[in-house]
């Protein structure tokens, strides 16, 4: 049993890599039947129902996944950004409050948050992913950053952060053109 499940675990991945959820589902079902209480099933099949857009049922098995390992700090982000698919964007909050709780350095958990607060609160978003850029620095975070910065009015930081993406860009293979 012990390696059929680690067979199952990996051709499961496997399959997942190559976008063929229906065949890495079967394959992580599987492997229920022999450890019902091993976290990392749960969140696979969450992950594999979250990226098919299917969020309530990813919710389902991101819960379980919580509910046997509570600090399983990627469980909770997927959970986040299942809540900001659904557009609950309290429990988006109160997941990220815990993900940072557990590790106040997670970027996507201060990205996450961000996206929770744009509408209601701007500063505590552009707060977020400031933070978010600076453990982790992404363009498409920058770009968010610079819309927010537009959003509330802050047309120099705006612009400062527009000259940074412009020579990360230069240094970088990937180019990034703002809008400014």
């Amino acid at each position: 049993p012990e390696a059929a499940y680690e067979i199952s675990m990996n051709l499961g991945a496997a399959y997942k890599a190559f976008g063929m959820y229906l065949d890495s589902l079967r394959c992580y079902r599987s492997c229920l039947r022999i450890k019902t209480t091993d976290a990392e099933i749960y969140f696979n099949i969450g992950n594999l129902f979250s990226a098919a857009n299917h969020c309530t049922w990813a919710w389902h098995y991101l819960n379980k996944c919580k509910e046997i390992h509570p600090s399983h700090v990627r469980c909770l982000l997927s959970m986040s950004n299942c809540s900001l698919k659904l557009n609950k964007l309290n429990d988006a909050r109160d997941i990220c409050q815990q993900i940072l709780k557990l590790d106040s350095k997670c970027a996507q958990a201060h990205e996450n948050f961000a996206a929770a607060d744009q509408k209601q609160d701007t500063k505590s978003a552009i707060n977020h992913l400031k933070k978010a850029i600076a453990f982790e620095f992404t363009p498409k975070r920058a770009l968010s950053l610079h819309r927010l910065l537009c959003k509330d009015g802050r047309y120099r930081e705006s612009y400062e952060l527009t000259k940074y993406i412009e020579n990360y860009s230069e240094s970088s293979t990937e180019h990034v053109v703002p809008r400014a």
